[in-house]
């Protein structure tokens, strides 16, 4: 566990085989009028060298992950040389 703020954020590294770097995810929660964002980040990927683990583990959250709690109201990634971050919101 790296961060966790009561009803608001908790923050974890993560590696795994595949991936050979540590990660950081972050599910935020946040206050909206018709209830509450759930924004999770899954970052640190700069180390990576090859693009397919990082689309294998956003496929995963899709898939294992953000499918079972609803609909993704929107989404952010950002990929390039110095950053790879995968930003998924989420209404529940």
């Amino acid at each position: 566990m790296r961060e966790i703020v009561s009803l608001q954020k908790l923050v974890y590294s993560f590696k795994a085989v595949a991936a050979k770097v540590e990660t950081l995810v972050t599910f935020g929660l946040e206050q909206v009028s018709n209830g509450t964002r759930l924004i999770l980040t899954h970052s640190g990927w700069e180390g990576l060298a090859e693009q397919s683990v990082f689309e294998m583990f956003e496929q995963g959250w899709d898939s294992q992950f953000l499918d079972r709690l609803g609909a993704p109201v929107g989404k952010n990634e950002m990929s390039g040389a110095s950053s790879r971050a995968t930003t998924m919101y989420l209404r529940c």
